[in-house]
C-alpha cells in the first residue's frame, strides 16, 4: 500500500517532468506579471464594482514547532526529495 506522501511525491515528480517535457515557449515573468496587472486593472473597473460586498474572515497563522529528532524522517524526507531530480 502507498502512503500519501508516496502519492504526492509520485504526483509532483509527474507535474515537474511534464513541465520539463511542454514544448511550449516559456512565458517570462515580466510578462505574465503585466498580464495579471491588466486582468486586475480591468476587473477593478467594472461598472458596479463598488456595490459588491466583500469581507473576507480575518485568519491567523501562527508558527508550529517541528520536531526534527528523528534522522529517519529527515532522510527519508530528503530522499524523496532527491528522487524527484
Amino acid at each position: 500500500m502507498t502512503t500519501a506522501q508516496e502519492n504526492y511525491t509520485a504526483w509532483l515528480a509527474a507535474e515537474i517532468q511534464a513541465t520539463i517535457d511542454d514544448p511550449r515557449p516559456s512565458i517570462p515573468h515580466e510578462e505574465v506579471m503585466s498580464r495579471m496587472n491588466t486582468k486586475i486593472a480591468d476587473a477593478l473597473a467594472m461598472p458596479g464594482i463598488a456595490e459588491i460586498e466583500f469581507d473576507p474572515p480575518r485568519v491567523t497563522i501562527e508558527p508550529q514547532p517541528v520536531d526534527f529528532s528523528e534522522d529517519r524522517f529527515l532522510a527519508q524526507s530528503c530522499t524523496e526529495f532527491y528522487a524527484i531530480f
